[in-house]
This record gives C-alpha cells, sequence and structure tokens, in this order.
C-alpha cells in the first residue's frame, strides 16, 4: 500500500470577505509611498492564504477584471472608444507586489470576452475580438516579462479567436466541462469538474491529454482519474472562496488516496 497526494494548483481565488478595518488600516500605513488600493489587497491577502499550501500560486482571479479595464485608455463605462491603448502601470506593481510575496506565479484573469467590453469603435466583430485578443496579449506578455509564468484564462464560453491567441504552455482555460472539446483542440491540458472526470474515457477516444487538473478533487473523482493517468499527469486545483481561504486551501492539499501496489 502507499499513500497519494497530488501537487495543488491555484486557479485564483474569489474577492476576500470585508477585511477587519484595524488590519486594514495597519496594512495602508504598511504601503505608504506604494500605488495601493483594494485590489492590491485582494492580490496580497489571496496570495498569501496560498501558501505553504499551493504548489502553483496564482494571483488574481474574476475580481481583477477591474484592474484591466482600467488599464485601457480608450475603455469607458464598459465601451471601448479607440484602438486599444495600453498603460500597464498598475498591473506592473500588482505584479512587483506578487512577486516579492511569491516569486514565478500565475495570474488568474476572466478571458476577453469575459470582460464583457462593449465595441463603440470597430463596428466589425471580428475586427473587435482581433484587436482585443491583441491587446490582452500584449497585457499578459509584459506581464511574463516581469516574471509571471503564466495565465489561468477563466471562460463560460470559449471564442475560437481568442484560443488562436491564447493557447500553449503560457495559457491554462478554466472553460465548463461542455467546452473541453473546443479547449482540447488547440491545447492537451484540461481543468475539469469531479462531475466531469467520468466523461474521460469518451474524451480520450478523441484526445490526446497530458496534464489533468481535477477542480476541487474528491477521493472519489481522484480514483476515477488514476484509471487513465499516471498520478505525475494529475493535479487538485480550485478558486478559493470569500471566507476562510487558508482552510480552503489546507483542505486541498490533504486530499489523499491510500492504493495498492
Amino acid at each position: 500500500m502507499r499513500k497519494l497526494t497530488f501537487p495543488v494548483r491555484s486557479l485564483g481565488s474569489a474577492t476576500p470577505a470585508d477585511p477587519d478595518v484595524s488590519a486594514l488600516c495597519e496594512w495602508i500605513h504598511s504601503r505608504i509611498g506604494k500605488e495601493t488600493d483594494l485590489t492590491t489587497w485582494n492580490i496580497e491577502m489571496t496570495l498569501k492564504a496560498q501558501l505553504p499550501f499551493v504548489e502553483f500560486p496564482t494571483a488574481g482571479g474574476n475580481y481583477y477584471a477591474s484592474r484591466i479595464m482600467d488599464s485601457f485608455n480608450t475603455i469607458c463605462d464598459g465601451k471601448v472608444t479607440g484602438d486599444f491603448e495600453l498603460n500597464a502601470q498598475a498591473i506592473l506593481s500588482d505584479v512587483t507586489l506578487a512577486n516579492s510575496i511569491k516569486k514565478h506565479c500565475w495570474w488568474s484573469i476572466p478571458s476577453p470576452s469575459s470582460l464583457k467590453i462593449e465595441d463603440a469603435y470597430f463596428g466589425d466583430a471580428e475586427e473587435y475580438k482581433v484587436a482585443l485578443s491583441e491587446a490582452i496579449r500584449k497585457l499578459c506578455r509584459e506581464m511574463r516579462d516581469a516574471d509571471i509564468v503564466g495565465h489561468v484564462f477563466v471562460s463560460e464560453k470559449v471564442d475560437e479567436i481568442e484560443l488562436e491567441y491564447f493557447s500553449g504552455k503560457h495559457y491554462l482555460w478554466v472553460v465548463p466541462d461542455t467546452e473541453l472539446e473546443t479547449v482540447l483542440e488547440v491545447q492537451r491540458d484540461i481543468v475539469i469538474t469531479t462531475e466531469g472526470v467520468s466523461h474521460l474515457s469518451d474524451l480520450l477516444n478523441s484526445y490526446d491529454i497530458r496534464n489533468v487538473y481535477v477542480r476541487d478533487a474528491d477521493v472519489e473523482s481522484l480514483t476515477t482519474v488514476l484509471r487513465y493517468f499516471d498520478p505525475e499527469y494529475i493535479n487538485i486545483c480550485g478558486v478559493a472562496p470569500e471566507k476562510e481561504q487558508n482552510t480552503y486551501w489546507k483542505e486541498l492539499a490533504g486530499i489523499s488516496i491510500i492504493k495498492s501496489e
């Protein structure tokens, strides 16, 4: 008999619950002279909560959409009014903070289409998608140049133009199980739910899958995945909830399986 444990990969975090006022005031005082707002607090608190339980920490989450929107000079009230003009200063400041906590982490953001930016300039759906994808790809590249390893893209619906721009080792897509086949057209790594693992056999009949990331895994789902993959290709992953994020990551890291030799 042997005990199997699996690396934990963060897919990002929800916005933390409202902070204690005194703790927030103390933290703000420690940030004097540095660019600071509630997004900065969210990044620091959510990233620190992942340590030491998460092998592959990831800053950000869906809450980071507001920072991205604010970094484009031509986005106003959720509408793009000209060619995308990126000012990444605030984002790169966030990256510096993340690097001071944990070097070489990942970053979770909504996919470009999930940002829900309304086109008030291009007037052509495909031209707009290409321009937005190019702008976000430029942002991702600048973040990687500042030592972010890669990006987790969160989306409810996969857009094929976006997949052309964001595939390969620097990107991991988090999509509903129904969208996995589309992702597997361009990538070999998948994030799958505990319910979705029952369909792994069908996916393997059509696609070459390299790594499987089981979201909020349990013993039953991991046992199922082990029928098809060696342990080194299996990870546990998740998105931290608003409250008790340290507990969430600790519990994920504590999941194991006893396997007969």
